[in-house]
């Protein structure tokens, strides 16, 4: 990775997070020693904000008690980081060494591919095994599109073609025909597209619930690994997420992070925003290339 003065900078800023004692207000650990599930959502690079939760999670939390993390898009990037337990340092290398793929004129979908084959350990699929880790994408039919939720992975490169699928935003993250991932003979397209925040209508557990989508980032930066300050979002990631551990019933930022509770009601509702887009973007891809995929 080349050393320009931005990113010294950023090293040393992510350095300090490794080194910083969080601490739990009035001795309060009652998510620390609660079964709980993770839902992570898409939001292109505002998924970075995932690599402060992990650092939490990993650091202070009692992983034996999360019972599966579930993400779409850039939260399934979030989930398999997590299981892997992949450090800030070399989650913070990913957006430079993408950046760079991209400069040589890959795809962000293939930059993607690149840096997960280089930064995920040789037994990925197995941790991801161990933690529940549930991927989101979107299947591709002649009637339309259909949600793919892939777990249990047999292999690494399985697991690197899910997350390809997961990911596979057409035109934006794959500008490349046929614009899909094909797996096992069927076309998947981002998971964002049928289910940007894969809430478990029926579950055992307490679901945390992480919107990235909804966190403020410049827009022209949610599809470019081109930010220079991204590891800001990082850092705001574990200074939100500790802030919502000491006190979730009364944390300030709702909209990014939620406890569903199992035993509540809660209205499972995406951001309007986020439902015109998906409907949006499934129309134009739908119409203009669903044909030519099945012909290729």
């Amino acid at each position: 990775m080349e050393y320009t003065e931005h990113v010294i900078k950023a090293i040393t800023e992510l350095k300090k997070l490794q080194a910083t004692e969080f601490i739990f207000e009035n001795n309060n650990k009652s998510l620390i020693d609660k079964d709980v599930q993770l839902v992570i959502s898409g939001g292109g690079f505002t998924g970075f904000y995932g690599v402060g939760i992990g650092h939490i999670i990993n650091n202070y939390m009692n992983t034996q008690k999360i019972k599966g993390i579930i993400g779409t898009s850039a939260g399934t990037l979030c989930a398999v980081y997590i299981a892997c337990n992949i450090s800030v340092l070399d989650w913070y290398e990913t957006s430079q060494i993408i950046n760079s793929e991209v400069k040589k004129g890959y795809t962000l979908l293939e930059a993607m591919y690149y840096v997960n084959n280089k930064v995920l350990p040789d037994n990925a699929h197995i941790l991801c095994n161990q933690f529940n880790v549930e991927i989101v994408a979107t299947k591709v039919t002649l009637f339309g599109l259909e949600k793919k939720i892939f777990r249990y992975f047999t292999s690494r490169e399985e697991l690197l073609q899910c997350i390809c699928a997961s990911c596979c935003l057409p035109y934006l993250i794959n500008w490349k025909f046929p614009y899909s991932i094909k797996i096992n003979g069927e076309y998947y397209i981002d998971g964002c597209l049928i289910d940007n925040v894969p809430i478990k209508k029926k579950c055992l557990y307490d679901q945390i619930v992480i919107k990235n989508y909804n966190i403020p980032y410049p827009f022209m930066y949610r599809f470019s690994p081109s930010d220079k300050n991204i590891h800001k979002i990082m850092i705001q990631g574990a200074e939100d997420f500790i802030e919502f551990i000491n006190n979730p019933k009364e944390y300030r930022k709702p909209k990014i992070i939620k406890l569903h509770d199992k035993d509540k009601k809660n209205k499972i509702i995406n951001n309007k925003k986020a439902i015109f887009n998906t409907i949006l973007i499934n129309s134009i891809f739908l119409y203009i290339s669903i044909y030519g995929i099945k012909l290729y």
